[in-house]
């Protein structure tokens, strides 16, 4: 394992430490053969220790990040409630200021909003309408009375609508205020969830990548003696001898790797 290897990103390490073990296992079938039958060999030993002090890495790397993390989780977490606090202050001021309930969220009016409008202007609509249609499709001379009636009706509506209602500035300013808190309320609460599912996601790396040690140690052993008795020597295996049935490599993980119960 080079001292510039990244714990995180061990895909290229594993390759290498194969491919070693398949190179020990080819120098071993040709050099001294007949030692390595009929016993444990020697490979287990170094997967084993291999594995743990990769672990023992990884370990390190987990720590430091973890702590990062843990860090961005905690200042996100305090910048929400903070401006979880500033958006609920201003609404508390918009309602100190008569504003109703259903209403402390509204924008801003930036124009003159009509006093009449909500009701001004259907009823001119409705009038209007009835009196064209009165007109135009019976033109006796009491529906003509009963279209000049919904026509009076209908610039009543008009008039209504001519009443302005301003909003004071402080409003105006007090609803202003109320959408910058909320765009950073709604940031800060978006960072803060970013932050908590990269913890989780760092959690649930380092046990696949621990496994993974494990598994390696494992791979090792099984390549090693796959290559071990391919590259024996003619008559190596003669008279009953063979390469003995290796045990698994024994690496614990630490309980940061095991699985949540």
């Amino acid at each position: 394992m080079a001292d510039d290897s990244d714990p995180f990103a061990p895909t290229q390490d594993h390759a290498a430490e194969l491919e070693d073990a398949r190179r020990r296992a080819r120098e071993d079938a040709t050099r001294h053969a007949e030692d390595f039958l009929d016993r444990p060999l020697p490979i287990i030993a170094a997967a084993e220790t291999l594995a743990r002090r990769r672990i023992a890495v990884l370990e390190a790397a987990r720590a430091d990040r973890l702590g990062e993390l843990e860090c961005a989780v905690e200042d996100t977490r305090r910048e929400a409630e903070s401006a979880a606090a500033r958006h609920a202050a201003v609404r508390q001021s918009l309602a100190a200021a008569g504003v109703p309930r259903d209403e402390l969220d509204l924008p801003p009016f930036d124009a003159p909003m009509a006093a009449g409008w909500r009701i001004g202007a259907p009823l001119a609509a409705a009038g209007a309408g009835a009196a064209v249609a009165l007109i135009l499709g019976l033109r006796t001379t009491g529906v003509v009375v009963v279209a000049v009636v919904c026509a009076a009706i209908a610039y009543a509506g008009l008039v209504a609508t001519e009443e302005p209602v301003v909003e004071s500035a402080r409003l105006r300013k007090l609803r202003k205020a109320r959408l910058t808190v909320e765009a950073a309320l709604l940031a800060a609460q978006h960072a803060h969830e970013t932050a908590r599912e990269r913890l989780a996601t760092l959690h649930e790396q380092v046990r696949a990548l621990a496994r993974a040690e494990r598994a390696l140690a494992e791979e090792m052993v099984a390549t090693y003696v796959t290559e071990l008795t391919s590259a024996m020597p003619p008559g190596a295996l003669a008279d009953g001898h063979r390469v003995a049935v290796q045990r698994a490599p024994r690496v614990d993980l630490p309980d940061w790797a095991q699985e949540p119960s």
